[in-house]
């Protein structure tokens, strides 16, 4: 019984790992789909008559979406009472930081009221040695995850 434990406690061991890096990558990817969800949703409140935007902050590590009339951050639609508001490494996807945003040359994807986007541009996000990719191209804002 002894060597039975003994050998499943060094299976656990090895196994660890693995295990670990496959959770990162899902933290990874569940980050991604929620800042294409944030792209998205700035764009369906701008077609809805107030241009909006979305702040890649990347010394914050988040990522917020804005009324570009208003300068005031948008209701989340999820959580009544709070502000549209994705904080990343600290908040909800610990392991996962924001490294850089360019949408032409700023940190802000602008959506107009007709719900075109600004310009195109990425986000990259990592999670360990995993990397994502969030690309908005076309005057639409086509919203990629590579």
């Amino acid at each position: 019984m002894v060597v039975v434990v003994f050998l499943v406690g060094i299976l656990a061991l090895l196994a660890a790992p693995a295990f670990q890096q496959t959770l990162l990558e899902y933290e990874t990817d569940r980050a991604a789909a929620e800042l294409r969800t944030y792209v998205r949703y700035a764009r369906s409140l701008a077609v809805t008559g107030t241009p909006h935007f979305v702040l890649f902050d990347i010394a914050a590590d988040s990522i917020s979406v804005w009324n570009a009339v208003k300068f005031t951050a948008a209701p989340d639609p999820m959580r009544k009472g709070h502000d549209c508001i994705l904080q990343l490494s600290g908040g909800k996807f610990s392991h996962v930081d924001l490294v850089s945003a360019d949408f032409s040359g700023t940190q802000k994807l602008w959506f107009d009221r007709l719900g075109n986007a600004s310009g195109g541009g990425t986000a990259v996000i990592t999670g360990g040695d995993f990397t994502r990719t969030l690309r908005v191209t076309g005057p639409g804002g086509k919203v990629t995850i590579e």
